[in-house]
């Protein structure tokens, strides 16, 4: 005899949204294809308790949101998948959900834009210092290159250089 406890952090997202079918009308599942059906099932976990096959199935509250109900984002998008593909009675409603979807996105990816680029990890402290350093630096590079020399004069003093090695 084999009994399985499974955690809610460990639940299988398969196990999940069958449970969320079975709390909705048979409306809905009655618009879902045998195959997709089958392969829920299929993937849902199990355990075995004298020969037989007993699914962990849970009752959900519709009325509260999944997410505060312990439903995993795998299942989340699982039944978002669903209810866009079969579920949606027109064309204005799956873009209005396309929507909802790409704002989210949006929208995390600026709290992430906006957490990530303000640290500056190579910033150094700029004292007074510093601050002569690099103006020192940069009066030095000046300088350089305004001491180039032309570059007849420079072959032009090679060449008096090495008539003086020569002598």
């Amino acid at each position: 005899m084999e009994s399985n406890i499974i955690e809610k952090s460990k639940q299988n997202p398969y196990d999940e949204v069958y449970s969320i079918l079975i709390t909705l009308e048979n409306d809905f599942i009655n618009k879902l294809p045998k195959e997709i059906l089958n392969n829920i099932i299929k993937n849902m976990s199990f355990t075995i308790n004298n020969g037989k096959k007993k699914y962990n199935i849970q009752r959900y509250n519709l009325k509260n949101s999944l997410k505060t109900q312990g439903v995993s984002n795998e299942a989340i998008s699982m039944i978002y998948y669903l209810y866009h593909n079969y579920w949606c009675d027109s064309e204005k409603e799956k873009k209005y959900l396309e929507n909802v979807i790409y704002n989210n996105w949006r929208k995390k990816e600026k709290l992430k834009k906006e957490e990530f680029c303000n640290i500056d990890l190579f910033k150094k402290e700029i004292t007074k210092e510093n601050q002569k350093e690099s103006d020192s630096k940069k009066q030095e590079n000046m300088s350089i290159v305004l001491q180039k020399e032309k570059w007849y004069k420079k072959i032009y003093l090679k060449l008096i250089n090495l008539f003086k090695k020569v002598k």
